[in-house]
């Protein structure tokens, strides 16, 4: 083998190495999945269409001071 193709073979053995290391370790520090503290309460039913769209008009009030998407805008002044 040329140097090239020596030095290629190298790398790919590291790399393999790394690879099956990294799996080894994974499988020994499998942890069991964290459940947010959110899901252990009781599950609610998810927001509709219309709560999501009331949802974002009133954070829009709220950050840009009023317009709407139920409201059209006025006219600029030029």
């Amino acid at each position: 083998m040329n140097a090239i193709k020596t030095r290629q073979h190298h790398e790919r053995e590291a790399r393999r190495k790394d690879t099956r290391t990294l799996k080894e370790l994974a499988q020994k520090n499998e942890l069991p999945t964290l459940r947010s503290p959110i899901s252990d309460s009781a599950t609610s039913e998810p927001e509709t269409f219309e709560q999501q769209q009331a949802r974002y008009e009133r954070v829009f009030q709220q950050e840009f001071g009023g317009y709407s998407q139920s409201q059209p805008v006025p006219p600029q002044v030029q």
